[in-house]
């Protein structure tokens, strides 16, 4: 382990190397545009000179390079020299370009083949293990998928598609599907409950049936009241020669009216706000619906997006590594004071910026809002969207803004994109 470990910090520091100094390779090739492109009465520069300024920065970077040829051509002039400087230094970048990509290619990490071998043998052995469980548990499997999908089909019937059917009837031909009890039984009781207080009344000499009846209607009992107040004094013996019997009956036959009258009223406020119960009892139902569903779409768009899915967490990465490295280009600076480390600094802000094209081509660019897909859900973009993004990478890379001027450029794409806050 310890040997693995010192070989790959040892390719790192390679890789690094090779890195800063292509970076600072990249880097002085940019300023050259803004600070040593013009002459020296600032006029604008010449073909030859420009040239030559290039073929020199490329010659400081590769030692190997024969400098003999490139300064008899530099002390010449005229057209037909131009065009052969001109196919020395494209001879020359693709030299550059060959050399550090053998270089890159000794310090590349391991093949496919060396990296997977493991991961191979582990996945083909647990595929045949689990294609000879599945093989031997065929029934099983299809009986459990058989009962997933029959509980699914109950579940949304029972508990979606009925309690609409339901309110559509409540709805379109008035029928009521909540009844705790009937108008017939109630009549039935209250019935029932006249005839034996008339007949308990007519045995004690009231005689007006329909007087009874009415204060009956109006719960008053009191024709058996004051019998059986009576009766109570002596209860054993009223019990088994007196009426104490068919009075406490008749009183359980108004406390059952009452019970049916107070069911009654709970059956029209049930009535009156049975819509409401039978659409709220499809909410929990529907709502797990949907957020399984919304969870399974989700998982779908995520995969399906392919390298869109990364575009926003990807930015967000190289932006934040722009932003270390403005941080540490004056510090650096100033202890050091080497032009070369401006150099190198410019190069690899080059290098993120070219991350940021990619990824920007991915943002969304019409003349009306559009939207984005980021970890949180969707974010709506400005028009526009990724010309202004690409303005302000160009305003990054560009060497002639200070460190300050490019960290608030930084400041402001943040303050102006909002799927990167």
């Amino acid at each position: 382990m310890s040997l693995t470990q010192r070989e790959i910090r040892f390719k790192i520091s390679k890789l690094v190397g090779a890195q800063n100094k292509i970076a600072a390779m990249i880097g002085m090739l940019s300023q050259v545009s803004v600070d040593g492109s013009l002459s020296p009465n600032q006029s604008p520069p010449t073909m030859e000179i420009a040239i030559t300024q290039i073929v020199d920065i490329l010659r400081s970077m590769d030692s190997s390079e024969s400098i003999s040829d490139i300064d008899v051509l530099t002390l010449q002039s005229g057209t037909v020299y131009t065009a052969q400087l001109a196919g020395r230094l494209a001879e020359k970048i693709q030299t550059i370009s060959t050399r550090f990509t053998h270089q890159l290619y000794r310090f590349r990490r391991p093949s496919l083949v060396e990296r997977s071998w493991i991961p191979a043998i582990v996945l083909t052995v647990g595929v045949r293990h689990l294609s000879s469980y599945i093989a031997g548990h065929q029934n099983d499997f299809k009986e459990w998928i058989r009962d997933g999908a029959v509980t699914l089909q109950n579940y949304v019937s029972q508990y979606i598609l009925e309690p609409l059917r339901s309110a559509y009837e409540t709805i379109r031909y008035g029928k009521h599907t909540y009844a705790v009890v009937t108008e017939e039984s109630l009549l039935s009781d209250f019935r029932s409950l006249e005839d034996m207080v008339v007949g308990f009344a007519r045995r004690f000499g009231n005689i007006d049936a329909a007087d009874v009846r009415q204060r009956v209607e109006a719960g008053d009992l009191s024709d058996v009241m004051s019998v059986y107040a009576r009766e109570m004094q002596k209860p054993f013996k009223n019990a088994v020669f007196g009426d104490l019997v068919e009075a406490m009956l008749i009183q359980v036959q108004k406390v059952k009216v009452d019970v049916g009258q107070t069911m009654a009223a709970l059956d029209k406020l049930l009535k009156s706000n049975e819509l409401n119960f039978l659409l709220l009892s499809t909410v929990p139902a529907t709502f797990s619906l949907y957020v399984a569903g919304q969870w399974l779409l989700s998982k779908v768009s995520w995969w399906v997006g392919g390298g869109s899915r990364f575009t926003v967490s990807s930015i967000r990465v190289v932006m934040r590594d722009i932003d270390r490295l403005l941080n540490t280009k004056s510090r650096k600076s100033v202890q050091s004071g080497d032009l070369n480390a401006d150099a190198v600094t410019q190069g690899q802000l080059i290098c993120y910026t070219h991350y940021l094209r990619h990824h920007a081509q991915l943002l969304p660019n019409a003349g009306s809002s559009g939207r984005i897909k980021t970890a949180s859900g969707w974010v709506y973009t400005m028009p526009h969207t990724r010309s202004m993004f690409l303005q302000d990478i160009r305003d990054i890379e560009s060497a002639s803004f200070t460190s300050t001027q490019k960290r608030n450029v930084l400041e402001r794409m943040y303050r102006s994109f909002s799927f990167l806050s």
